[in-house]
């Protein structure tokens, strides 16, 4: 599963969609900035939604920009970029405690 900080703003997207259709088009594939909004510390956001996935099982049918199902994730990845700058991946991994 991945989650990526496209906005709508297409001078950036093309960053996430290339990903998108290539590298992660057979991943479940989540949206967090239509939430949040675009700052320099949104992906910290997205690093909230990914715990609270990992904790409820359960992914919000807002944040899915795809159709494949999610079940029930071990890793999340997270791919933000800021104004096409500060390029940054996250991978979290869910552990039972």
């Amino acid at each position: 599963m991945v989650i990526v900080g496209k906005n709508g703003d297409i001078r950036f997207d093309h960053f996430y969609d290339e990903l998108s259709n290539k590298l992660f088009s057979e991943k479940t594939q989540l949206a967090f900035k239509h939430l949040s909004g675009d700052y320099d510390t949104a992906t910290g956001f997205a690093v909230v939604l990914a715990c609270n996935i990992f904790r409820n099982k359960f992914i919000p049918p807002v944040l899915k920009i795809n159709e494949i199902p999610g079940g029930e994730p071990g890793e999340i990845l997270i791919y933000n970029q800021y104004l096409g700058e500060n390029h940054s991946f996250i991978l979290l991994r869910s552990i039972e405690l």
